[in-house]
């Protein structure tokens, strides 16, 4: 069987592996929600969330479950057992990870916060043609949805709960998502095409269709290409997890100054929308910061494999 054969081959079996997986993930959240509920009150704290604080923690707790279950557990267990030819050095996890590294990685992230917040802006401006208008309001059905989940979740009262938030909203996705999306699905992807920026690419989209958001496509498509550069060039599966943090990090840290009364609403809305003036100093900021990485780049991280 010919090299290409072989990576769509093991292509088509994580993304089969991931589908399960996702499906056991929410299968569990499920479970644990009826348990501690029941079946009628579950599915109602699915669907109107915000309307159940006191149920906060236990959405919470099933969401972490759901995360660990259909991203981490499965991760590794395809990459040791399932792909045994690209082992997890391969994904440099092991490998010693420079201080500076580290803080440019949270500068670059930081930098490149206002223009991913004005690509959100112009994407949920977007309006689909009238022949399409049908599925323009079942996606604006789920994306409210989803608003009301992110909302209710990110109500946050005291120090202990955005230490709670913090950990499940931020530093669990960034650990299972950058594992699959870059350390797995990137890899392959460069395996088949034999060019690291195609494969960058083409597992950021993947990455943003996952989240099955049309009105938060852009910014994510964006993020996780900033992820793949961030993989490649520093050589460590670490710093796009770091990255990854600080994103999710700093949505959940805004919220919570909000929540305090820290922030003012003018200071939240330019945070959520910038102005372009701000989004374009934030693409020759965060791309300088890029280029740095670029000019210090590690020992790369995307291995061609045999499979």
């Amino acid at each position: 069987m010919s090299n290409t054969r072989l990576v769509l081959h093991s292509l088509v079996w994580l993304c089969l592996f991931i589908f399960v997986s996702l499906f056991l993930g929410q299968m569990l959240m499920l479970g644990l929600l009826t348990f501690f509920l029941n079946a009628e009150g579950a599915q109602m704290l699915i669907e109107m969330p915000i309307r159940y604080p006191e149920h906060r923690y236990l959405l919470l707790a099933g969401l972490c479950v759901s995360h660990i279950a259909g991203f981490i557990i499965p991760s590794f267990f395809f990459w040791k057992f399932m792909d045994n030819k690209i082992g997890t050095e391969d994904l440099r996890f092991d490998k010693k990870l420079p201080l500076y590294y580290a803080l440019f990685t949270v500068l670059v992230m930081v930098l490149f916060i206002p223009l991913i917040g004005w690509t959100g802006s112009i994407n949920r401006a977007l309006v689909l043609p009238e022949f399409l208008s049908n599925l323009e309001q079942s996606i604006k059905s789920m994306e409210e949805n989803a608003e009301n989940l992110s909302k209710a979740l990110l109500v946050i009262k005291g120090f202990e709960n955005l230490l709670v938030v913090v950990l499940i909203l931020a530093i669990v996705p960034a650990i299972g998502e950058e594992m699959i999306f870059r350390g797995l699905i990137q890899n392959k992807l460069y395996a088949l095409t034999n060019n690291k920026h195609t494969a960058i690419w083409l597992a950021a989209f993947v990455f943003s269709a996952m989240h099955l958001q049309f009105y938060g496509f852009l910014p994510r498509f964006l993020l996780g290409a900033l992820l793949g550069y961030i993989y490649v060039w520093g050589g460590n599966i670490w710093l796009p997890i770091l990255g990854h943090f600080v994103n999710n990090a700093t949505v959940v840290v805004m919220a919570y100054l909000a929540e305090q009364k820290a922030l003012g609403a003018e200071a939240t809305r330019n945070l959520e929308e910038p102005l372009w003036q701000l989004a374009l100093l934030s693409l020759v900021a965060g791309g300088a910061g890029l280029l740095w990485l670029y000019k210090n780049r590690s020992q790369p991280a995307i291995v061609q494999s045999q499979i």
